[in-house]
């Protein structure tokens, strides 16, 4: 384990090689360092640290409060505790933000003079409430990050605010909108209050008034899906149910070869559906076999080899969806395409899916009765893991491989198919005994 001063450089040279200055923080953070090896302290304590924001100067920088001196050691220790648990994250609001002052200009005759600070009021507040909303989606989606049902969520967030003339975040005001509507469970309260505190975390460096909601007022459980294995009949139903899709015009029949080869492709790949359709056909190299994902999760590209049987299935359909668009005078620079050449929707891919699934009996009539499209990309994960196993190879360190593949920004997320699937949880077992009879 690094020691304290080993994990503040290597903390600022991860997040100088980001881009970020951090001259201040820097500063700062090496005369912590120096605060904390004179208290024979080797993890960060939340009193050691509030003990230091209070008292040092930082030197020549005067002009930091406490806060923001505490809020450096905060981001650190976010950082620290993943390698060193006894780490203490300093909860916000424990120093507060002193009020911020704005300079008054005094008319005088034909001069204009500067006259003394006063507090900043409503008047002189530099971004409303929707200001700062949409400020701040526009600078976490320029990181890569989508926020779709999170912006639609602060923006409503937002009018709710204005209808009770609250110009700051209140923790019983953000309680009261993100209840609603009563009828929801307590999961989607959770996810809902959740978008307002990380808001609330950005916000209140430019308004200390604001509140950041605890993370347990809303207590509640995360449950993911269980993941549908389909076998492989089903699989080979499913492309047959593909071809014989309803078709009432010509039109219809590069339907039938998109969604035959748009579900054969996630079954041997994985892809989420959100990169089968905005696959561009630049990115598809039949050459090597590798297609390009650009702008996956988190703004993350990634290259995916494929097996060769699959390079065949794409070039029979480029062959197709080519002599189709050019007869029509049509072009796109997406692979899979509508009728019309335009990108395939996801909300109606997932709806003929469903019409595919009950066509051979795999879903009912009814909403969420039955496997979706997402657990193609389960099945293939748990099928690698499967294999993995059966061939006796070592999984443990071929899972990162499985996790960069399936384009995961974390390895825990790939982790969680062991415990989703039994059979792979047998296998593990299985393992784990054969390598204690090895040991006797």
């Amino acid at each position: 384990m690094n020691s304290l001063r080993e994990a503040v450089t290597e903390y600022l040279a991860t997040r100088r090689a980001l881009g970020a200055p951090l001259r201040w923080v820097g500063y700062a953070l090496l005369r912590f360092v120096s605060f904390m090896e004179q208290r024979d302290c080797c993890y960060v304590k939340t009193a050691l640290a509030v003990e230091w924001a209070k008292q040092d100067s930082c030197g020549k920088r005067q002009e930091l409060t406490s806060a923001q001196r505490l809020s450096f050691v905060r981001e650190f220790a976010k950082y620290r505790l993943a390698e060193d648990p006894r780490t203490e994250i300093p909860p916000y609001g424990l120093l507060p933000y002193p009020p911020r002052r704005v300079p008054v200009l005094i008319v005088k005759g034909n001069e204009i003079q500067e006259g003394s600070n006063l507090p900043e009021t409503d008047s002189h507040r530099v971004r409303t409430l929707r200001e700062a909303i949409t400020e701040y989606l526009a600078m976490r989606r320029a990181l890569g990050f989508k926020l779709r049902i999170a912006g639609k969520g602060l923006l409503h967030f937002a009018s709710f605010m204005e209808q009770r003339g609250a110009e700051y975040i209140t923790v019983p005001l953000a309680l009261e909108w993100a209840q609603k509507p009563a009828s929801a469970n307590t999961a989607s309260w959770a996810k809902r209050l959740g978008f307002v505190r990380q808001f609330a975390q950005y916000r209140v460096a430019a308004d200390p008034r604001s509140e950041i909601p605890p993370w347990n007022i809303i207590p509640y459980s995360i449950r993911r899906a269980r993941p549908y294995l389909y076998t492989d009949e089903e699989i080979q139903r499913l492309l047959t149910a593909a071809l014989n899709l309803p078709i009432y015009s010509s039109p219809g029949v590069l339907r039938r070869q998109t969604y035959y080869c748009l579900i054969g492709l996630l079954a041997v790949s994985g892809m989420r559906i959100g990169e089968a359709i905005n696959l561009k056909l630049k990115g598809v190299d039949f050459d090597s076999g590798v297609l390009t994902i650009e702008g996956s999760k988190f703004g993350q590209s990634r290259l995916v080899p494929v097996h060769p049987s699959t390079q065949a299935a794409l070039s029979d359909y480029k062959l197709f969806r080519d002599d189709y668009l050019n007869t029509r005078g049509l072009a796109s620079d997406y692979f899979f395409t509508t009728q019309s050449g335009g990108r395939l929707d996801g909300g109606d891919v997932r709806r003929k899916f469903y019409v595919l699934s009950k066509m051979i009996g795999l879903r009912g009539n009814g909403p969420n009765t039955g496997p979706r499209i997402h657990d193609l990309r389960h099945r293939f994960a748990v099928e690698t893991l499967l294999r993995w196993y059966r061939n006796g190879e070592d999984v443990e360190h071929k899972l990162p491989v499985l996790s960069t593949y399936l384009g995961h920004v974390k390895v825990k997320d790939t982790y969680w198919y062991l415990t989703a699937c039994p059979e792979l949880m047998g296998q593990a077992v299985k393992l784990v005994e054969q390598r204690w009879e090895e040991g006797q």
